[in-house]
């Protein structure tokens, strides 16, 4: 694997946002998603929520990264031209794994923060 196409719905994600902000103690939420072809280390996406209380905080980012995740975007691994390592593994997420017989493995980060409270300035 060698990077992926990456794309999301943004209606979807936005009525995702919107359920999370129903969420108990859910004061703030901040996406940004990727796009377009990525290569190997590039961020896929940021999610960034405020709240009350940590366990509030917690159940947000839970429930909101499984949306996106599971509903709001397509992933398409890219392969080398020459087809060694197609048959490599992904995780559970698509965004990561090992190449079998081989001590490479690859990974597209996701970068997610978790404020508390007091901590909810937007920069």
């Amino acid at each position: 694997v060698t990077g992926m196409f990456f794309s999301y719905d943004a209606a979807k994600v936005d009525a995702a946002i919107e359920e999370t902000y129903r969420m108990a103690g859910i004061y703030y939420i901040r996406v940004w998603l990727n796009e377009g072809q990525l290569t190997v280390g590039d961020s896929i996406m940021y999610v960034l929520i405020g709240g009350d209380i940590r366990p509030h905080v917690i159940d947000g980012l839970q429930y909101l990264v499984g949306r996106i995740k599971n509903e709001c975007v397509v992933e398409k691994e890219v392969y080398r031209e020459d087809n060694t390592g197609t048959d490599g593994m992904s995780g559970e997420n698509g965004i990561s794994g090992c190449m079998p017989g081989s001590d490479s493995c690859w990974c597209m980060q996701t970068v997610f923060s978790v404020l508390g409270p007091g901590r909810m300035d937007e920069r």
